[in-house]
């Protein structure tokens, strides 16, 4: 996690919350927020709010104050960011890789850190207490482990937040050594790993083991004949 910050908040605290005008009207609810996918620890980027069928995305800056019982926006003006990561609708329930733990995971809650006005994506929480905690039973999740795995320890093995980690140098998946994206493809769908397998560096894919690669495509091979 980072350093210094002022406050940490779990996204599924922030959906819902209530967003305001400077001058106290009210605007709507947060549905989601963006981030911008290209660093390792990524900073939030648009609000995304609603009132009635209205949806609006708004970019971060215009946020002036973030306080535990409302958003409050010093001015409004459109954005461009429509095809960012989202964090509800392409994270929160995702599959992820802890590349860490070499292991399937699925995204409960994610974990921001505030400095200022400034929110960070540092962490997932793939533990039974966030899933509990939505279900609105939070004196049970209270008593539950979190299972935190840090946001340069991930990679989304499904969907857009996959494409998009792919086509960011800072993400994880990257820095991986032979070995250890022979472990993470092996537990992956075949088509998501020979997508990683694409996004590396090619003299790096072809150091990756063979049998290792395969493992996952024999598995799935032998099931599809198997008598039902």
């Amino acid at each position: 996690m980072l350093s210094g910050v002022d406050a940490t908040t779990r996204l599924t605290d922030l959906i819902g919350r209530p967003v305001t005008a400077a001058d106290g009207r009210r605007c709507g609810r947060v549905t989601d927020v963006a981030v911008d996918h290209a660093t390792r620890f990524p900073r939030v980027v648009a609000l995304a709010f609603r009132r009635r069928r209205r949806l609006t995305v708004v970019p971060w800056r215009c946020v002036e104050r973030v306080a535990p019982d409302q958003v409050v926006l010093g001015r409004a003006e459109p954005t461009s960011i429509a095809g960012g990561v989202y964090l509800a609708r392409d994270l929160l329930d995702a599959q992820v890789v802890d590349i860490a733990g070499r292991r399937l995971a699925r995204v409960g809650d994610i974990v921001l850190d505030q400095r200022g006005t400034e929110l960070r994506a540092v962490a997932v929480d793939v533990g039974l207490a966030p899933v509990v905690r939505r279900l609105g039973l939070r004196r049970v999740a209270a008593r539950l482990p979190s299972e935190m795995i840090a946001w340069d320890a991930l990679h989304c093995a499904t969907g857009r937040g996959h494409e998009l980690q792919l086509a960011s140098p800072a993400a994880a998946v990257h820095g991986l050594q032979p070995e250890q994206l022979a472990e993470v493809i092996s537990r992956l769908h075949p088509d998501r790993g020979a997508e990683i397998l694409a996004a590396v560096p090619a003299a790096r894919a072809r150091r990756v083991p063979r049998r290792r690669r395969r493992r996952r495509y024999s598995m799935m091979r032998a099931r599809r004949r198997a008598p039902s």
